[in-house]
């Protein structure tokens, strides 16, 4: 059994007079049992409170399976996760977030939830499945997807 830990920060400043932060926590649990794993995340990106300035990465990331496209900024999201081996070759994740706005205050945005499938058949073939869903707050930010993909290595 092993825990795993990555924490990160970034500090940006507009003309040394505006400060934002990103920052996150990772920490996981790994099993010999079934190769299993038990996760849990923090991901605060700061808004207009207090000191601090609303960050706002360089690249767009969303950090949510909304359908408004919710980016890495006045937000927090705190997450568990867990996965399983339980036979040769296929791996299942479950994930689980709760989503906070940080733009004026502290406020519920809503949940998510995925869960992914992965078969490798061959050492050149695989089959991925994930279903993600969103509900929130505001009912039409609500979203769900299934993916099905297949990647066959030649």
């Amino acid at each position: 059994d092993f825990l795993f830990y990555n924490a990160s920060s970034t500090l940006c400043f507009t003309n040394f007079d505006k400060i934002s932060n990103l920052s996150k926590l990772d920490l996981t649990c790994l099993f010999d049992l079934l190769n299993s794993s038990i996760g849990f995340n923090v991901l605060y990106a700061s808004g207009k409170n207090g000191s601090l300035e609303p960050f706002y990465g360089f690249t767009k990331e969303n950090i949510t399976y909304t359908r408004d496209d919710k980016l890495v900024s006045s937000i927090m999201k705190y997450g568990i996760s867990a996965s399983i081996l339980p036979i040769n070759n296929l791996y299942i994740g479950l994930s689980y977030d709760l989503i906070y706005d940080f733009a004026n205050s502290y406020s519920y945005l809503g949940n998510q939830m995925a869960i992914n499938l992965n078969y490798q058949i061959f050492t050149d073939l695989q089959v991925n499945g994930k279903l993600t869903t969103y509900n929130g707050k505001d009912e039409n930010a609500n979203n769900t997807e299934i993916v099905i993909s297949v990647l066959l290595a030649l």
